[in-house]
């Protein structure tokens, strides 16, 4: 697996914020809203034809509405969707899920893991929204929007984000040593940083095996990457590149990414973006987010609490 055209953010630590905006749905796709609110101790499925008018569960296209006092639990991978608004509370069951839309809109609760039990299964949300479209409440497009009194919670699975060469590594070398005990696995996705002056010689390479602290690589490193501390006039000078993790159990990516994290059609009109508003709150760890921020528009940054004042 060769280099990549990749953007990433991560946000390694929760953070929380009392982050305003009236929320609506666009009147130019067809709603698709839930049935009466049921008791808050009862849960809908959102497999569950008799939980959706007509007794048909969201068809490709439609836009859903989760309605204030009732609870979902999205069991399933549904079909691309037109954008979803969750006024009540939208919980992903602890499962493999894939979710795609042109937005996520978030007045009520959008649930991902809590931070006691973190989601340690698959979780992908795509968005894939026109652009220059102000398709959510006036927040943007493919966007996961939080107005205020919203409440957006996503806990993913607590990794080792980062540590440092443990010794140097030169190019054509297809292993590394790294510095510290991480919990890496085969499969996953790491970047060795720069060590020079050039910060297009980073490198991703997909894990192949690990032992101990040598991780293997699915191709030999193209550059040199430094890994000693040194020691100058008794003081210790440490230069070592870094290498990260980047996969997650939970990614965020905008339109145009392929599943090898590979930048095609539909990417150069701008990724996706979270904004969070005053009045609102959110909390995110563990999530990837790839292809995210819209160039040149402003206020359309891959993640950023907007206009929140002191938070």
């Amino acid at each position: 697996m060769g280099h990549r055209d990749r953007r990433h953010i991560w946000i390694p630590c929760a953070v929380a914020c009392a982050i305003v905006l009236s929320a609506c749905t666009s009147d130019d796709v067809p709603v698709v809203p839930i049935d009466d609110p049921v008791p808050e101790d009862s849960i809908q499925q959102w497999s569950d034809p008799s939980a959706w008018p007509g007794g048909a569960v969201p068809a490709a296209g439609q836009a859903v509405v989760i309605p204030q006092g009732t609870t979902v639990e999205l069991d399933v991978s549904p079909p691309a969707l037109g954008g979803v608004t969750v006024e009540g509370e939208l919980i992903v069951a602890r499962r493999d899920i894939e979710l795609t839309a042109d937005w996520i809109l978030v007045p009520g609760v959008l649930r991902v893991g809590t931070e006691a039990e973190p989601f340690t299964d698959r979780l992908r949300i795509t968005l894939t929204g026109p652009m220059n479209v102000e398709a959510a409440a006036g927040m943007g497009s493919r966007l996961i929007g939080v107005p205020p009194g919203g409440l957006l919670e996503i806990w993913g699975e607590p990794r080792t984000a980062w540590t440092r060469l443990d010794a140097t590594a030169p190019a054509g070398s297809g292993t590394i040593r790294v510095a510290d005990d991480v919990d890496w696995e085969v499969g996953d996705r790491i970047a060795i940083a720069p060590s020079g002056f050039n910060p297009l010689e980073a490198e991703d390479r997909e894990i192949t095996a690990i032992s101990g602290r040598t991780v293997t690589l699915d191709a030999a490193l193209s550059h040199h990457h430094y890994g000693e501390i040194q020691n100058i006039v008794g003081r210790s000078v440490d230069q070592r590149a870094e290498v990260l993790l980047l996969n997650r159990s939970v990614t965020i990516r905008g339109l145009g990414v392929d599943d090898d994290g590979n930048v095609g059609p539909g990417a150069a009109d701008g990724g996706g973006h979270v904004m969070i508003l005053a009045g609102a709150t959110a909390r995110i760890q563990g999530v990837e987010f790839v292809h995210m921020g819209q160039t040149g528009q402003l206020g359309r940054y891959p993640v950023h609490w907007h206009m929140a004042g002191d938070v």
